[in-house]
C-alpha cells in the first residue's frame, strides 16, 4: 500500500512541477500577447501568427516525431554507472524505475541520446533549407521574411535544448526555476523595445528569446544525466521506422491544428487572422497545461507496459510481476485521469461561456469578435485534452502509434476540406468548427483503438465523474446568472474574476460534498 501511495505521489509531483512550467510558459506568452495585441494592433498580430503558423512546419521537419519517441523507449535505456558496476539503483533515486529490463544493457543511455539528437540536428538543418528556399521563391512568404527568419531561430534551441532527456529523468524541479526566471527577464525586454506598431521585429525576437536561452542552458544541464554528442552513426535500422510513423503522425497534427490559420489568411486577411489567432492562441495555451499532467507519465507508463508484455513473452516471465506492472499502469493511469477530469471540465465550460471577457481582457476590446471561435474552441478543448490522454497515456506505450496515426490523417483531410468550403461561406467562425470537429473524431478514433487495450470503465470512477458533472451544472449556473445579472454586457476584468471565484467556490464545494477521491487526495498531501 506504501509502495502504491509512493508511486501516485511521484506521478503527482512530477505532473505538479511539469504543469507549474507550463503555466509560465502560458503565462508569459498571454501577458505578453496582451501587451503586444494592444501595441501592434490586428494587422501585426495577424502578421506574427501567419508566420509562427509557416515556421511551425519547418519546426515539424526538424522535430520529426524525435520527442515522443526518445520519451517511450529511452525509458528504456535508462541506465546509470552505479547500476552498470553495482547492479543497483543509485541512492539518489534519479533512475528510479523499478525493474528495467536488463536485456537492454548493452545499449546504454548516452549512446540513444547522442543518436536521437544527432538525426534531430541533421533534419534542423534540411529544414532550414527547406524553408529558406521556400520563403525567398514564394512572393507571400516573402513579405513574411523577416519575421519568419526571425521566429525560426527557435527551431535550432528547440533541438538544442534536449528537453525530452528532462522528462526520461522527471527532472523537472531546476529547469521549472530557470524558466521562471528567463521569462521575467523576457518581460522586462518587451516592455523596454516594444512601444510601436513598427516594433514587431522585436516583438518576435523577444518572444522566443526564454526558447533561444533555456535552449542553450539545457543543452549543458543535461550532461549531467548523459553524455550527449553529435555522431554520424545515426543507427536509422532501429531508429527510422518509429520516428518515421510518428512524424507523420505530427505532420497531420500540425497540417489539422495549424491549417485554420493558413487557410484562413489565404482565403481572408490579417485582420481575421488577428480575431482568430488570439482565440486559437488561448485555447493552445490552456490546452497545453491540461496536456503537461499526461506527458510527464509517458517515460513511466510505457515502462509498466513494456515489462509487462515482456514478461508475457518470456517464458521466464513471472505471473505475479506481470500482474503488478498491469496494477501499477492502471493504477497510474486512474490517478492521472481522474485530476485531469476533476479540472479540465468545467475549465472547457467556463472557457466557453466566458469567451468575450477573456477575448477583451486578454488582447482589448478590439479582438472581442473573436469570442465566437473561443467559445467553439473551448467546446474542442475538452476532446483535444482527453484524446491527448488516450493517445500518450494509453496508445502510445502500447506502441499503437500508427493507428494514431491513422486517426490523425483522416481529421487533418476533413479539416482541410471542411476549412476551403466553410470559410468563403461563414468566415473566421468556422476554422473554430472545423477544429471542433476534428478533434471530436480524433477523440471517438482513439477511444475505440484504447478501449481494446484498457478497459476505460477501471480507469475512472462512477461516483468521482457524475461529482465532476454536477458540480459543472454548479459553474454554468454562476455563469447565467452572471449573464441575466449584466443584461448579456461585458463585465470587465474585475466581473470576469469575481465570476470565475464564484464558479472555483461553487464546484469546489460540490466536490467535496460529493466526495470525489481528488479532494481526499488533497486532503492526505496537506496533513503530510
Amino acid at each position: 500500500m506504501a509502495q502504491k501511495t509512493g508511486e501516485k505521489k511521484h506521478i503527482a509531483v512530477s505532473a505538479a512541477l511539469n504543469i507549474i512550467r507550463k503555466a509560465f510558459m502560458i503565462a508569459f506568452p498571454l501577458v505578453t500577447y496582451a501587451y503586444a495585441t494592444r501595441v501592434l494592433g490586428t494587422e501585426g498580430i495577424g502578421a506574427y501568427e501567419f508566420s509562427q503558423s509557416v515556421v511551425s512546419y519547418f519546426a515539424l521537419i526538424a522535430a520529426l516525431g524525435i520527442t515522443q519517441y526518445a520519451v517511450r523507449d529511452g525509458a528504456k535505456y535508462l541506465r546509470t554507472e552505479a547500476e552498470d558496476e553495482n547492479g543497483d539503483a543509485p541512492a539518489d533515486g534519479r533512475n528510479s524505475y523499478e525493474g528495467i529490463n536488463k536485456r537492454t544493457a548493452g545499449y546504454d543511455m548516452s549512446r540513444f541520446a547522442s543518436e536521437v539528437f544527432s538525426i534531430n540536428l541533421i533534419m534542423t538543418v534540411v529544414s532550414y533549407a527547406i524553408m529558406t528556399v521556400l520563403v525567398l521563391a514564394n512572393p507571400l512568404l516573402h513579405s513574411y521574411s523577416s519575421v519568419i527568419f526571425i521566429y525560426s531561430i527557435s527551431i535550432l534551441f528547440t533541438t538544442l535544448g534536449v528537453d525530452w532527456i528532462n522528462s526520461l529523468f522527471e527532472d523537472y524541479l531546476k529547469l521549472t526555476i530557470r524558466y521562471i526566471v528567463v521569462s521575467v527577464i523576457s518581460l522586462g525586454l518587451l516592455l523596454i523595445f516594444v512601444k510601436t506598431p513598427a516594433d514587431l521585429n522585436k516583438y518576435v525576437a523577444i518572444s522566443i528569446f526564454a526558447t533561444v536561452v533555456n535552449g542553450f542552458l539545457n543543452f549543458i544541464y543535461v550532461q549531467r544525466h548523459v553524455r550527449v554528442r553529435f555522431t554520424f552513426n545515426l543507427n536509422l535500422a532501429k531508429h527510422g521506422l518509429p520516428i518515421f510513423i510518428l512524424f507523420c503522425n505530427n505532420i497531420a497534427s500540425v497540417i489539422y491544428l495549424n491549417s485554420d490559420v493558413t487557410i484562413l489568411r489565404v482565403l481572408t486577411d490579417d485582420h481575421e487572422v488577428g480575431l482568430y489567432g488570439v482565440a486559437a492562441k488561448i485555447y493552445t495555451m490552456i490546452k497545453e497545461l491540461m496536456n503537461a499532467a499526461i506527458f510527464v507519465t509517458i517515460p513511466r507508463f510505457s515502462m509498466y507496459v513494456n515489462e509487462a508484455e515482456s514478461g508475457k513473452s518470456d517464458a521466464a516471465g513471472l505471473v505475479e510481476n506481470i500482474e503488478e506492472m498491469n496494477r501499477k499502469y492502471i493504477s497510474g493511469l486512474r490517478a492521472l485521469l481522474t485530476p485531469l477530469l476533476t479540472v479540465l471540465v468545467p475549465s472547457c465550460l467556463g472557457l466557453a461561456m466566458l469567451a468575450p471577457e477573456v477575448m477583451t481582457i486578454v488582447a482589448g476590446a478590439d479582438f472581442a469578435q473573436g469570442a465566437v471561435a473561443l467559445r467553439i474552441l473551448g467546446v474542442a478543448m475538452f476532446f483535444a485534452v482527453t484524446a491527448c490522454f488516450l493517445a500518450y497515456a494509453i496508445i502510445m506505450p502500447y506502441k499503437l502509434e500508427r493507428y494514431f496515426l491513422v486517426a490523425t490523417c483522416i481529421a487533418a483531410a476533413v479539416n482541410i476540406v471542411l476549412n476551403f468550403i466553410l470559410i468563403p461561406l461563414v468566415g473566421m467562425p468556422a476554422a473554430a468548427i472545423t477544429t471542433l470537429l476534428a478533434e471530436i473524431m480524433v477523440f471517438t478514433m482513439l477511444g475505440i483503438i484504447a478501449s481494446h487495450k484498457v478497459s476505460l470503465k477501471s480507469i475512472i470512477n462512477g461516483r468521482d465523474l457524475l461529482a465532476i458533472v454536477v458540480g459543472s451544472v454548479g459553474v454554468v449556473a454562476v455563469c447565467l446568472i452572471k449573464g441575466y445579472m449584466a443584461g448579456g454586457q461585458n463585465v470587465g476584468i474585475i466581473g470576469t474574476f469575481a465570476t470565475v471565484a464564484a464558479a472555483v467556490m461553487v464546484y469546489g464545494i460540490v466536490q467535496i460534498v460529493m466526495k470525489n477521491s481528488v479532494v481526499g487526495y488533497v486532503k492526505g498531501l496537506v496533513r503530510k
